[in-house]
């Protein structure tokens, strides 16, 4: 018996976002192996389709706020559903920086509605203040100078 799909959240996954955003663009459903062995079926969501009703508004909306990431996400590719190929290296510059100070951070990346990419870093400090001083000025240039849109976001870690 096949399960509801379970929503999971691409868009720090470069490669799977691209041929996510390729089934979607072009309709065609894609075979996923390792070798010669099949492990799961990529296809595009029905159009028109809303999410996946699992009985609690919480979940419609979470699904409603990843099918609009999903649609931001495609401003942020080329025709060939790849993304920038200065982004990655952007978000790896300053993850390095962060993490020269505060080797404890953790890092996550997602799509939000400017469009553009937030990387959201989780680190144990009073002020947030000191996360956004360290990258602010990179940031900026990136933004401005470079045409990157990428934001830092800093989050307390859950007690």
């Amino acid at each position: 018996m096949t399960k509801a799909p379970e929503p999971i959240d691409i868009s720090h996954m470069p490669q799977v976002l691209a041929l996510a955003l390729e089934a979607q663009r072009t309709g065609q459903s894609y075979l996923l192996t390792r070798g010669d062995e099949e492990l799961a079926v990529l296809q595009p969501v029905p159009e028109g389709r809303e999410g996946v009703d699992r009985g609690k508004a919480e979940d419609v909306e979470e699904n409603r706020v990843r099918g609009e990431a999903t649609s931001l996400a495609r401003e942020l590719v080329d025709e060939d559903g790849q993304l920038d190929p200065r982004l990655m290296p952007a978000i790896e510059e300053l993850k390095a920086r962060i993490r020269a100070k505060y080797p404890t951070a953790t890092f996550r990346v997602g799509v939000r509605a400017e469009p553009a990419f937030h990387l959201y870093v989780t680190v144990d400090l009073e002020d947030d203040e000191e996360l956004i001083d360290l990258v602010i000025d990179r940031v900026l240039e990136l933004q401005v100078e470079e045409d990157i849109p990428l934001h830092v976001i800093p989050l307390r870690p859950h007690p």
